[in-house]
C-alpha cells in the first residue's frame, strides 16, 4: 500500500507540477519612439503599439498563451473504449495570481445582475461601464482577450438575468464569428464598436417554414456587381429590435468559369441601416424573462464583398463555430439555473413544516436534492473541463465534448426544475413563484437552439464516423457480420455466457487519480469497456443502416455523455482532494456516488443495444406509431364505449 501511495504521489507532482499545460505570463515590451516606419504602419499595428504603452503604463502587459499539441478526441476515442491518461488531471490553465482578478470581476457582474434582475437594458449598461461586452475581443481591438475558459468563467454568472443573458450571448456569438472568420478591415470596423457597445449584435439564422428541397433556407442571396442581393425573412431574431448589426445566414450560389451555378450557404453582415432592412413586431416567448424575439426581413438588401463574412458558400466552418459557441454558452446559463432551482427547493425545505416535521427531515426531498446537488457538480465539471480542453492544446477536437455537456445540461434542466413539483404541492403552481418560474425557463433553454434530438444524432454519427476511420473495430465488424469466413469469432461469442462478461478490469486509472477514488475508477474503466462492446454490436448487428437505427444511436450517445461525465467528475474531485479545497472529501463521496448511478444507467443503455430492437419494445413502438399516423391521432376505442 505504501508503494501505491509514493507511486500516486509522484504522478501527482508531475501532472500537477511539472507538466502544467497552460502558462499565462505577463510581460513587459520596450516600445521606441516613433519614426517615420511607424507613420507608415496599418491601423492595427497602431492600436497594439498604443496598447502596449497603456500596458505598461498601468503595469499591464498582453497575456501569452502556450498551447500544447492536441490530445486524440476524447469522446471519439471512448466509442473504441480507449481514453489518453492525460485527460485524468483536470486542467489548471488560469495561474494563481490571476484567479483573484477574474473572481473579483465575477462578482461585480453578480451585482450588476442581482440589482437589476428585471431590467435587462440597465445590466448590459452596467456591463458595458465595466468594459465586459467584449470578452474575447482582442485587446488590440480594445476588447479583454480573453480564452473561452475565461469567457465562460465571468459570462455564467449573467444567468441571474436570462433576458439580458439571452442577448449578451447571441452578441458575442457574432464578436467570435467576426474575430475567428473576419478580414482585417472587419475587424477593425465592428470588433471596438461591438466591446464597447456602441453596435449590438444579434444571429438571424432560423426561419419559421421549412427549408425549400433545393436549398438550405429560404433567405437567398443572389450575386450582383460586386456583391450580393439579399432577400427572405428570419425569425425568433433574439433582441431583433434594438440591435444594429445582424449575422444573417443565407442560401448563396456564385458561378464557376463555365457560369455554372454553384449553390451553397453563407454569412453576410448585415448594418440596420442599410436600405431593405425591416423589423417585424416583437414576439414575447414563454421563460427567461420573456425574452423578446421578431422577425426580421430583407428586402432586396446591397451586400458589399466587402460584408461577406468568410468564403463565399463556404459557411461550414462559421456556423459549427456559432453552434459550439452557443451550445457552450447553453450549457453556462443551465448550470446559473440549476444552482437557482437548488437552493429554492433547499430554503423550502428547511422553512416548511409539514405534519409536525420540517421537509428537510424527509427522506424523500433528501434523496431528490442529493441527486439535484451531483448533477449540477457534475455539469459544472464538464464545462471547464471541456473549456480548458479547448484553450490548453492546439486545435483541441473538442466538438462532441461540446455537445455532450449541452446535452447533459439540457436533460439535467428538466430532471431538476420538476423535482420541486414532487414535494411542494400548489403552491408551485402559482404565477409567480419561483417554481414555475425556473420551470417557464428551463422550458424556454431546452427549446432554444438546436434540439436535444438532433445533439444526440450529431454526437452519435460523428463518433460513427471516427470509427469508420480506423482498423480495429471495423475489422470486428466485418468478421462477426461474416461468420461463415470468419467461424473462429463466431464459436467464440456462442460459448460464452454473456456479452458483457468478458470484461476485465486491467487498466488501472487509479494511478492517475487519488485512491480514495478507486470505485469511481473502476466503474468509469468498466464502462468504457462496455461502450466498445455495445459499439460492436450496434455496428454488427446493422452495418451501414446503423444511420437508420437512431434509437441505437441515440443509446451510444446516451452512454458517451454519461461516461464523459464521469470523466470530468472524478478528475475535478481528485485535484480538489489533492490541493486541500474546501469540502474535498464531499467530492469523493459525490463523485463515487455519482460514478455508482451512472454506471446504472449505462449498464440499462448497453443492456438495451445487447438485447435488440425485439427485447426493448422499440419495433412494438414504431408499429403503434405508424397506425397513430395512419389514424392522425389517438385512435384507440374509449373502454366505456362498448357494453355487453
Amino acid at each position: 500500500m505504501s508503494h501505491l501511495l509514493k507511486h500516486v504521489t509522484r504522478n501527482f507532482r508531475r501532472i500537477y507540477h511539472n507538466h502544467r499545460p497552460v502558462s499565462f505570463s505577463r510581460a513587459f515590451s520596450s516600445q521606441a519612439a516613433p519614426d517615420q516606419e511607424t507613420v507608415r504602419k496599418t491601423d492595427v499595428e497602431r492600436k497594439e503599439e498604443k496598447l502596449e504603452l497603456d500596458l505598461k503604463k498601468f503595469n499591464l502587459a498582453p497575456r501569452t498563451v502556450t498551447k500544447h499539441p492536441a490530445l486524440p478526441p476524447c469522446i471519439k476515442e471512448m466509442f473504441l473504449g480507449e481514453i489518453d491518461e492525460k485527460y485524468f488531471p483536470y486542467l489548471e490553465i488560469i495561474e494563481k495570481e490571476h484567479v483573484d482578478k477574474y473572481f473579483k470581476n465575477r462578482r461585480e457582474i453578480a451585482q450588476t445582475f442581482l440589482s437589476q434582475t428585471e431590467n435587462e437594458e440597465k445590466c448590459i449598461e452596467n456591463l458595458k461601464s465595466l468594459g465586459n461586452l467584449g470578452y474575447s475581443v482582442p485587446q488590440v481591438f480594445n476588447g479583454n482577450g480573453y480564452e473561452i475558459t475565461e469567457t465562460t468563467l465571468n459570462s455564467e454568472i449573467e444567468g441571474n438575468n436570462l433576458k439580458a443573458n439571452s442577448i449578451l450571448n447571441s452578441h458575442r456569438m457574432v464578436i467570435q464569428a467576426i474575430n475567428d472568420y473576419g478580414t482585417e478591415a472587419q475587424k477593425s470596423r465592428y470588433l471596438p464598436k461591438l466591446a464597447n457597445g456602441e453596435m449590438i449584435g444579434t444571429v438571424a439564422i432560423f426561419e419559421r417554414e421549412a427549408a425549400p428541397e433545393d436549398r438550405p433556407f429560404h433567405t437567398q442571396a443572389k450575386p450582383v456587381n460586386d456583391g450580393f442581393l439579399l432577400n427572405g425573412e428570419k425569425d425568433f431574431v433574439i433582441n431583433g429590435e434594438k440591435s444594429n448589426l445582424f449575422l444573417v445566414i443565407a442560401s448563396s450560389f456564385k458561378h464557376d468559369h463555365a457560369k455554372n451555378e454553384l449553390h451553397g450557404v453563407s454569412a453576410f453582415i448585415i448594418d440596420e441601416n442599410e436600405p431593405g432592412v425591416l423589423r417585424g413586431e416583437s414576439i414575447k416567448t414563454m421563460g427567461c424573462e420573456e425574452v423578446e424575439k421578431c422577425k426580421m426581413t430583407f428586402s432586396n438588401v446591397t451586400v458589399r464583398s466587402s460584408n461577406i463574412l468568410g468564403e463565399v458558400n463556404q459557411v461550414e466552418n462559421i456556423a459549427m463555430k456559432l453552434i459550439q459557441l452557443g451550445r457552450i454558452q447553453a450549457a453556462a446559463t443551465a448550470n446559473q439555473v440549476l444552482r437557482r432551482i437548488l437552493n429554492n427547493f433547499a430554503e423550502y425545505c428547511t422553512q416548511t413544516k409539514i405534519l409536525g416535521g420540517y421537509v428537510k427531515d424527509m427522506e424523500l426531498p433528501q434523496v431528490r436534492l442529493g441527486r439535484m446537488t451531483t448533477q449540477i457538480y457534475a455539469l459544472e465539471s464538464m464545462i471547464y473541463f471541456t473549456t480548458q480542453l479547448s484553450d490548453a492544446y492546439e486545435d483541441q477536437d473538442v466538438d462532441l465534448e461540446i455537445a455532450a455537456t449541452k446535452l447533459y445540461a439540457m436533460q439535467a434542466l428538466i430532471d431538476c426544475s420538476l423535482a420541486p413539483f414532487h414535494t411542494i404541492g400548489p403552491k408551485s403552481t402559482l404565477d409567480d413563484s419561483e417554481i414555475t418560474k425556473n420551470l417557464r425557463d428551463s422550458i424556454q433553454m431546452l427549446a432554444q437552439g438546436d434540439t436535444l434530438d438532433s445533439v444526440k444524432m450529431y454526437l452519435g454519427y460523428k463518433a460513427i464516423e471516427h470509427i469508420g476511420n480506423t482498423n480495429d473495430v471495423p475489422e470486428m465488424v466485418v468478421k462477426k457480420r461474416n461468420p461463415m469466413m470468419y467461424p473462429e469469432g463466431f464459436f467464440k461469442t456462442m460459448f460464452t455466457r454473456g456479452t458483457f462478461d468478458r470484461i476485465k478490469l486491467d487498466r488501472n486509472y487509479i494511478y492517475n487519480l487519488h485512491p480514495s477514488l478507486q470505485p469511481a475508477a473502476e466503474m468509469f474503466e468498466l464502462c468504457l469497456k462496455r461502450l466498445r462492446i455495445a459499439v460492436e454490436i450496434s455496428l454488427s448487428r446493422h452495418g451501414r443502416e446503423i444511420l437508420n437505427a437512431h434509437a441505437e444511436v441515440e443509446r451510444l450517445a446516451q452512454c458517451a455523455t454519461l461516461l464523459y461525465a464521469m470523466l470530468a467528475t472524478i478528475s475535478r474531485a481528485s485535484r480538489s482532494y489533492c490541493i486541500g479545497v474546501r469540502y474535498a472529501d464531499m467530492e469523493i463521496l459525490l463523485a463515487n456516488t455519482f460514478c455508482l448511478e451512472t454506471m446504472n444507467e449505462i449498464n440499462e443503455l448497453t443492456n438495451k443495444i445487447d438485447a435488440g430492437e425485439n427485447m426493448t419494445n422499440d419495433l412494438n413502438h414504431k408499429t403503434i406509431s405508424k397506425q397513430l399516423f395512419t389514424s392522425k391521432g389517438y385512435f384507440y376505442e374509449h373502454p366505456l364505449l362498448r357494453v355487453f
